[in-house]
């Protein structure tokens, strides 16, 4: 395996004061294993003077590719490798745990400026000042004769304006007798010039929410992508309805965008004031759902609560504010040194319950002084370092080779044909999976979850009549002697018909029994 001398010879280069006998990955790869995390080895399994030059995307690009970043690529980068860095710091004094330094994994600023300055590119921006006033193509207006933007590459600079718009606030107004005024006004303006209009929410979930509250009063029509709303004949829709027509599909967009006389492209955003989904990039809450806060009505007064940006606080009541909009509700959480926030109740998934022990001793935070911040980034790391943990144990596991059951047609279903009942769907499919498992050359890994008569039993038993057929034994593992001795009655009755023999091992069994083999 050339790679692999290639990694051990690299390796004792790179990392002399390690000892590979001690590093579960240099023991993988000399394994043949194909471990979480490889991939930050990669220099290893190469000539270090050639990853060098040849290791980047830009090695594999024609000279004509064309790249479009925005405007923001620059600050972006610098927190990015600030990260990598300060990761790199952690970690890189362990001896047993040798990691390669970012120099070889990750293009440094100025180099990749450099590649960048070598292709063609468009720079997203809102700013006119990123481009020179040369060479101006102004996109503005429904003229067909304008010039479209063009789709081909050039190394012309110069500033292309759309014709899109910021898109307007549409915001839900519970407080309104019509909570939708802004909307409706807006679409009726949209459907007197047949003005496409397409609402984005950002889950399946929320869909559905949006169609309980436009209902009776927007036509609804639900698409599953972009492309597909933008291919639809929707001419037809908008002239004959009685109702403003709007397409409905799930997309991760934070804003929406304007396009007079062309197409609306409205965000929830738009709609409650807020992005409903915080991103994954920056704002992944993780709360689970047993934690979340549906209702006021749910939080007591002087309760603790977790707010997602300021953490544990307590519940001091709802109360009334006049923020220049009209009267607001809003709730009141009072943190240490008596500081005080307020949740507009709108943001009400922004609080979540306090689940780290007794109520009473919940320990608040102090706004502003970080501690929340770095409490929540560490436990980021942490479910990064049990994600790699998970995934090592699973490549380890696929490494494995396991068994592989052949199973006798005829036999299995004369077997099948004896149970009492009508096997359900879901029953039907995790026999099927579990058998699928079995024949593979690997171990099994599968979990069978099901409520209280629901027919798990059946699933194990027909995994054990294969697995005896096939001349193995079977144990099957049981938390109380109690259910030892009812799962026996069950098994001897199920397998009756055939020359298995069905024991019971517990501490209510003789000596003869437990030295049974």
């Amino acid at each position: 395996m050339k790679g692999g001398e290639t990694f051990r010879t690299n390796f004792a280069a790179m990392f002399p004061n390690a000892s590979s006998r001690k590093s579960e990955l240099h023991k993988d790869v000399m394994a043949g294993i194909a471990s979480s995390g490889l991939e930050y080895y990669q220099p290893l399994f190469f000539d270090l003077k050639d990853w060098q030059e040849e290791s980047t995307l830009f090695s594999y690009l024609p000279s004509d590719a064309l790249f479009i970043t925005d405007e923001l690529i620059h600050e972006k980068q610098a927190d990015y490798w600030s990260q990598i860095q300060r990761r790199y710091e952690e970690r890189r004094h362990d001896i047993d745990k040798p990691i390669v330094e970012p120099a070889l994994l990750y293009l440094l600023s100025n180099a990749l400026n450099e590649q960048l300055n070598q292709y063609p590119r468009v720079i997203l921006s809102a700013r006119d000042e990123l481009a020179t006033t040369n060479d101006v193509a102004a996109l503005e207006g429904n003229d067909p004769s304008q010039p479209q933007l063009p789709l081909t590459p050039t190394k012309q600079q110069g500033l292309v304006t759309l014709s899109a718009e910021e898109p307007p606030e549409l915001a839900v107004n519970h407080q309104k007798s019509e909570p939708l005024t802004e909307l409706l006004d807006f679409l009726h303006v949209q459907q007197q010039t047949a003005t496409p209009v397409l609402v984005v929410a950002e889950t399946a979930g929320r869909r559905e929410i949006l169609i309980e509250l436009f209902k009776g009063k927007i036509d609804i029509k639900a698409y599953d992508s972009f492309e597909a709303f933008l291919a639809a004949d929707k001419t037809s829709a908008m002239n004959n309805a009685r109702l403003p027509h709007v397409g409905l599909t799930v997309a991760p967009i934070e804003r929406g965008v304007y396009v007079p006389e062309r197409l609306v492209l409205i965000s929830e955003t738009q709609l409650f004031g807020r992005q409903v989904l915080q991103t994954r990039r920056r704002r992944q809450s993780g709360v689970s759902e047993e934690f979340l806060v549906k209702s006021v009505t749910e939080i007591t007064d002087g309760s603790p609560v977790v707010h997602i940006e300021h953490g544990i606080g307590r519940y001091n009541g709802l109360i009334t504010l006049d923020v220049g909009d009209g009267e607001q509700e809003f709730i009141h959480l009072k943190y240490d040194d008596d500081a005080s926030i307020y949740v507009p109740v709108a943001n009400l998934q922004m609080i979540s319950r306090y689940s780290g022990g007794d109520p009473a001793l919940a320990p608040l935070h102090k706004i502003g002084s970080g501690k929340w911040d770095r409490a929540k980034q560490k436990a980021l790391e942490q479910i990064h370092d049990v994600a790699a943990e998970l995934l090592n144990m699973q490549a380890r596991r696929e490494a494995k080779v396991g068994i592989h059951f052949k199973i006798d047609p005829s036999q299995y279903e004369l077997f099948a044909s004896q149970f009492a009942f009508e096997e359900t769907a879901d029953q039907a499919n995790a026999i099927h999976a579990v058998m699928e498992d079995m024949r593979q050359n690997q171990p099994m890994d599968r979990l069978i979850c099901g409520d209280v008569g629901f027919g798990k039993t059946e699933v194990a038993m027909r995994a054990a009549f294969i697995a005896v057929s096939a001349g193995y034994q079977v144990a099957v593992l049981v938390p109380t002697t109690l259910l030892a001795g009812q799962h026996e009655d069950n098994f001897r009755d199920r397998f009756a018909d055939w020359p298995v023999r069905i024991e019971s091992l517990s501490r209510f069994g003789g000596k003869n029994i437990k030295t049974w083999s």
